[in-house]
């Protein structure tokens, strides 16, 4: 079967015609039309990973199979104490319960500094396959695709947004701000065109919402089944500049699939 079409519509809206055709890393991502179609609410974001270490928020990530999730490579120094809290859109944990320990982790092999390489995959002890309300966010494979998608110019990103005084300690909230790509790569080094990583832009976006490991990605069409499919990870930027720099998933795919077939 081949790929029939990929348009781009409206603002950060993918189609991809044949559903039947596109390569997930996760099938499970995408709910069964029999459970119905709530995956364009922020709500529906269970997937959304709020990284706690010693107690403290310490990165964001995304939950891309049932039992890896997908974060910045300096979100994974440091590797003791760290837990996952996934299943809601509040930073608060439920009395410990949704606090799920990292078992293993796993940095690009180059990685080096956030300017490169900037990816890591965390295991959960765990597979979350049996909780009904958590998929995981798709990560679309087709080697076909890479060139539209690099088209692509807006995209949403997911944060965690401080509702009062410090992240580390205060409740937070999921936030899904829209960004674009940045024309700045002919003068700006990090931005210029390079496979692995691309920038974002958005004036008015928080520094508090620019988390590193925050997930970037937009809805897309699976025929008449939408879900959220995830493009890169958030590294460094806005804030103190005016764009943010993103890690480009599919310059690691290869990576991140040999990454969790041999563990």
């Amino acid at each position: 079967m081949t790929l029939m079409g990929f348009l781009v519509v409206l603002s950060a809206f993918l189609v991809l015609e044949t559903r039947g055709s596109v390569q997930l890393l996760e099938p499970g991502c995408i709910s069964p039309k029999e459970e119905g179609n709530d995956n364009q609410n922020i709500d529906s974001a269970q997937w959304i990973a709020y990284l706690v270490r010693q107690g403290a928020y310490a990165c964001s990530g995304s939950l891309i199979t049932y039992r890896f999730v997908l974060t910045s490579g300096h979100c994974a120094e440091i590797t003791e104490n760290l837990y996952v809290r996934l299943g809601h859109n509040q930073s608060m944990p439920q009395n410990g319960k949704e606090d799920i320990p990292v078992m293993d982790v796993f940095r690009h092999p180059k990685y080096e500094t956030i300017m490169a390489n900037d990816i890591a995959l965390l295991k959960l002890d765990r597979s979350l396959k049996d909780q009904a309300k958590i998929r995981p966010i798709c990560i679309i494979l087709n080697h076909g695709l890479i060139s539209p998608i690099n088209y692509t110019q807006s995209f949403f990103l997911f944060g965690w947004r401080r509702v009062e005084g410090d992240i580390q300690q205060i409740k937070a909230t999921l936030e899904l701000v829209p960004v674009d790509r940045s024309d700045i790569g002919k003068t700006e080094y990090w931005c210029r065109n390079q496979e692995e990583r691309f920038c974002c832009n958005n004036p008015e976006i928080s520094e508090h919402t620019a988390d590193p490991g925050s997930p970037l990605g937009v809805m897309v069409d699976f025929e008449s089944t939408q879900a959220w499919a995830q493009f890169g990870i958030f590294s460094s930027g806005h804030g103190d500049t005016s764009y943010g720099i993103y890690t480009d998933i599919y310059a690691y795919s290869p990576w991140i699939i040999a990454t969790i077939e041999q563990n």
